[in-house]
């Protein structure tokens, strides 16, 4: 699931952090 290009990198780097700890 790739973010959208105008998405910072930094702020998908935050989301994708949030979806794992939220999945743990």
């Amino acid at each position: 699931q790739k973010a959208r290009p105008n998405i910072p990198t930094r702020y998908t780097t935050v989301t994708t952090a949030v979806m794992v700890d939220d999945a743990v």
